[in-house]
C-alpha cells in the first residue's frame, strides 16, 4: 500500500511540474515567418509574388500579444492571402464569426484563396462561416479546384490549386483520400510542367501532391502544439520547410489552438510570409 502511494504521489508531482512547464511555455505572441523559396518554374515575367500563409485559426481572435493579426498582414502587404484551413471548429461562437468578418473585411483589397481544413467539417458555425465567405468576391473558396493567377499583363500565371480534406469524405486516410482528389482536377488547366501551389490542409498528403506540386502550403499539425521530444517521430512532416524532388511543402504551425487543448508549449502562433521568385536574374 505504501509503495503504492508512493507511485502515486510521485505520478503527481510530475503532473504537476509538468503542468507548470507547460503553463510558463504558452507563449501568447505572433511570430512572423519570412521564407524566400526559389524555383525555376516560376515565371520571369512575374518577378516576384509575396503570399501571405494563415491556418489554424480556430476561432482564435484578432489580438495576440503584443500584435493585431490584421496589422501584420498590411504591414507586410502580400500579393495574396491562402488560408489553409481550420478557420473555424466546434468552439465557435457568434462573437469568433464577428472577428472572422472583420479579418475578411480588411483583406477585402487581396485575391484570397481559401481551403478547408479538418474541423469546417463538424464545426459549430459552419453555415454562417460559409454563408459569410460567399459575401466576398475576392474570396476563391477552393474545394479540388484549379484556378489561374495571372500576371498583370496576362502574359504569364502560376496555378493555384485548393484540395478539400479527407475529413468530408468518409474518413480515408489522407494519402487514400489525396490519389481520388488529384483526379478531380481540371485536366484542361493543370500542367505539372508548369509552378503548381497546392494548397492542402494536411500535410501527409505532399506524399502524392509532390508529384504535381512547386510549392504546398499545409496546417493542420500546430507544431505538435506541445512540443515534446517524440513529437518528430509522431508527425512525418511537423513544422517548417521540406523538399521532395522538385517539391517544397511549407507547413505552418497556425494561429490558434485545438479547443480540446487550448494551451501551447515550445510550439508558435504564426503566420508566414512566402516570396516566391525565378532563379534567373
Amino acid at each position: 500500500m505504501k509503495k503504492l502511494l508512493y507511485i502515486i504521489s510521485v505520478l503527481l508531482i510530475l503532473l504537476g511540474v509538468s503542468g507548470f512547464i507547460i503553463i510558463g511555455n504558452n507563449d501568447p505572441s505572433l511570430y512572423v515567418n519570412n521564407y524566400e523559396i526559389i524555383n525555376p518554374k516560376f515565371p520571369q515575367e512575374m518577378g516576384e509574388l509575396k503570399i501571405a500563409q494563415l491556418s489554424d485559426y480556430h476561432s482564435h481572435g484578432l489580438r495576440y500579444e503584443d500584435d493585431n493579426l490584421i496589422d501584420v498582414i498590411l504591414e507586410n502587404n502580400p500579393d495574396i492571402i491562402c488560408l489553409t484551413g481550420d478557420f473555424i471548429d466546434d468552439g465557435t461562437t457568434k462573437s469568433d464569426l464577428n472577428d472572422i468578418q472583420i479579418l475578411f473585411e480588411a483583406m477585402k483589397e487581396f485575391p484570397v484563396f481559401l481551403i478547408n481544413g479538418n474541423h469546417e467539417y463538424d464545426a459549430r458555425g459552419q453555415e454562417e462561416y460559409y454563408s459569410l465567405i460567399a459575401k466576398y468576391e475576392n474570396i476563391h473558396f477552393l474545394r479540388n479546384e484549379i484556378m489561374r493567377l495571372y500576371s498583370r499583363s496576362n502574359q504569364s500565371y502560376i496555378n493555384i490549386i485548393g484540395m478539400d480534406d479527407a475529413a468530408f469524405y468518409g474518413g480515408l486516410k489522407q494519402e487514400e483520400y489525396a490519389l481520388l482528389a488529384i483526379q478531380e482536377i481540371d485536366d484542361a488547366l493543370f500542367n505539372p510542367s508548369e509552378f503548381n501551389l497546392f494548397l492542402a490542409h494536411n500535410p501527409d498528403t505532399f506524399d502524392v501532391y509532390s508529384q504535381y506540386a512547386s510549392l504546398q502550403l499545409s496546417g493542420h499539425t500546430h507544431g505538435g502544439q506541445i512540443n515534446f521530444i517524440f513529437n518528430n517521430y509522431l508527425y512525418k512532416y511537423r513544422s517548417g520547410l521540406y523538399q521532395k524532388d522538385n517539391a517544397t511543402l511549407l507547413v505552418s504551425e497556425g494561429l490558434g489552438t485545438s479547443t480540446y487543448l487550448p494551451i501551447r508549449a515550445g510550439t508558435r502562433l504564426e503566420v508566414n510570409f512566402i516570396t516566391l521568385k525565378n532563379n534567373n536574374e
